[in-house]
């Protein structure tokens, strides 16, 4: 199984449908991914 590695993108990426079971990680991606993208930080989705 090949892994495809994506940058973040808010517009294309759905995060309210995001759950991974991680609550942490989870709320990372609905509250916090799209902020640090205009902190200039680059979050990568696997």
């Amino acid at each position: 199984m090949a892994l495809k590695i994506n940058l973040f993108d808010g517009r294309k990426h759905i995060r309210s449908s995001f759950c991974c079971g991680k609550d942490s990680l989870d709320i990372y991606i609905h509250k916090q991914a799209s902020q640090d993208l205009k902190n200039e930080s680059q979050p990568y989705l696997f």
